[in-house]
């Protein structure tokens, strides 16, 4: 996996968790899941937003945007 650029920082200050989020490129082999992500699979925005909850679809989103986002949220939806 290549790390391309950062995309976004989510704050969620209530429980002191701040989250990096990075746009990466793989390199090779093939997409599999593990103890981290359970199921990998392509997504379009739409069923990003269908599929996730505000808080971190938003992630997946910023990552098509120029320009790094902050946000603020409580673990559900955006503040």
């Amino acid at each position: 996996m290549t790390v391309e650029r950062l995309t976004g920082v989510y704050k969620n200050l209530t429980h002191g968790i701040v989250a990096l989020v990075y746009r990466c490129r793989p390199v090779g082999g093939e997409p599999h899941a593990t103890k981290e992500a359970r199921e990998i699979r392509w997504m379009t925005k739409e069923e990003v937003q269908s599929a996730m909850t505000p808080a971190f679809g938003v992630r997946v989103l910023d990552a098509f945007e120029e320009v790094p986002q902050s946000r603020a949220h409580d673990g559900v939806n955006l503040v």
